[in-house]
């Protein structure tokens, strides 16, 4: 939101509230990202027919969980750590209540253009080189434009709703990938047996490449046409703005 809302809000504002927003998150990452590890080795033990294919994935999961254990203990155990990021989360959300539109502001949907341009040249590159670091930028881009079209829904409900399902099922599907290349790290650098570490290495890199096919092909799709285009198409019936 506050991207969509950033030339509205002001500079300050702005840079106050994701700073803030951002140091919560970094708090949070480590166990944010051993859960999504644990659920992606989870997703390929149930996508795993061989016997031995599943003794690897297995004792790759038990080696998660234990992973998972130590971030949430490391972080519950920091309560004062915790107080400081629900007080944080509360301010900022009591400031957005006193956030007003500064005259000659863009509009919101000027600030979802923006997304989906930086949406579009992401995809682009990652169509010219599929690196997990050009499809990683994809997936953020997506993922902050799925949000603030969510938000923009009352607009036109119908081909919103419709944009803003297309961008999560996209988001959804670049995160999987992005998943899978730190997974394949954790497995390259785990204490897991040699024939493990290869097996589970090849499956990773089969998973990947099915799914950035599949990803890709939705992101031409999601990113065909151009920003202004786009945007158009969002506005064509927003309401009249009301007298304050």
């Amino acid at each position: 939101m506050l991207r969509m809302l950033r030339a509205s809000i002001g500079k300050s504002a702005y840079r106050r509230e994701n700073g803030l927003l951002r140091d919560c998150a970094r708090r949070l990452s480590l166990l944010r990202d051993s859960r999504a590890l644990l659920d992606t080795a989870m997703m390929l033990r149930a996508r795993i027919r061989s016997a031995d294919e599943h003794t690897g994935v297995t004792s790759l999961e038990t080696l998660l969980r234990r992973d998972h254990a130590l971030a949430r203990r490391k972080l519950t155990r920091d309560g004062a750590a915790i107080d400081v990021m629900r007080d944080a989360l509360r301010s900022s959300y009591r400031r957005s209540a006193d956030w007003r539109p500064r005259h000659g502001a863009d509009s919101p949907v000027q600030g979802v253009m923006r997304v989906y341009s930086r949406g579009r040249a992401a995809q682009e590159r990652a169509q010219s080189h599929r690196t997990a670091t050009n499809l990683h930028e994809l997936r953020k881009q997506t993922k902050f434009l799925f949000h603030q079209l969510e938000a923009l829904e009352p607009l036109q409900p119908d081909l919103i709703t419709r944009l803003a399902k297309r961008s999560h099922r996209l988001a959804d599907l670049l995160g999987d990938d992005h998943n899978l290349t730190v997974l394949r790290t954790r497995v390259t650098h785990s204490p897991l047996e040699r024939h493990d570490r290869v097996r589970l290495q090849r499956i990773i890199d089969h998973e990947r490449a099915k799914l950035d096919r599949t990803a890709l092909a939705r992101a031409r799709r999601m990113y065909r046409q151009s920003p202004a285009a786009f945007a158009a198409r969002l506005d064509r019936r927003a309401p009249p703005a009301r007298d304050a």
